[in-house]
């Protein structure tokens, strides 16, 4: 029996309206002044990745995340996401658990839940920041199975990307990728 629902963030159930292309740049730019060994031509997340061999490169690489994150909420907000409004009210009307792991910053996550208003309908959260390994890897899932005490297979988790579906199977836990404006499928 499904307990917890476990929720990606970005593009899962409203849209960060962060230039990603910028905080990826910012990143490349840290990395270059660190002398560091990494692809420029990859995304934000692998290079972060590559970057943060130690706790305060990570911290500081997370920082240049959080600054680039927050400043977009202040300044955009959110794109809010109906579908995944109304299918969230209805799990917590069903008594479940709701936790978020994003690759986003916690004080990002929270903030852009109260942006969204729906902050209310989570149990708990699990941001980049909170962890050592991000997705992929199923470090924050863990970190929610042991938050509620429960199994692999008393959670579900929604994700929009291939690296949630390698999180979700990496835990073993049934996972869906979805696209939010159009459906949410029901387990």
């Amino acid at each position: 029996m499904i307990k917890v629902v476990i929720f990606d963030l970005d593009e899962t159930l409203l849209r960060l309206l962060v230039d990603w292309e910028n905080a990826r740049q910012a990143v490349i730019a840290y990395g270059k002044e660190k002398q560091a060994v990494f692809d420029a031509k990859e995304w934000i997340i692998p290079i972060s990745e590559k970057l943060s061999t130690d706790e305060k490169t990570k911290e500081e690489v997370d920082a240049i995340w959080k600054k680039h994150e927050l400043s977009a909420l202040e300044e955009k907000g959110v794109e809010r996401y109906p579908i995944a409004e109304g299918y969230v009210k209805e799990l917590k009307e069903k008594e479940l658990k709701l936790a978020i792991f994003s690759n986003n910053c916690h004080d990002t996550i929270q903030k852009a839940l109260e942006k969204a208003e729906l902050l209310k309908y989570f149990d708990f959260i699990v941001g980049r920041d909170d962890v050592e390994k991000t997705k992929p890897n199923p470090e924050g899932i863990f970190k929610i199975l042991e938050h509620f005490q429960i199994k692999a297979p008393e959670a579900v988790l929604y994700g929009d990307s291939e690296n949630d579906s390698i999180a979700g199977e990496n835990a073993k836990i049934k996972t869906f990728i979805i696209r939010p404006k159009l459906n949410f499928p029901r387990f």
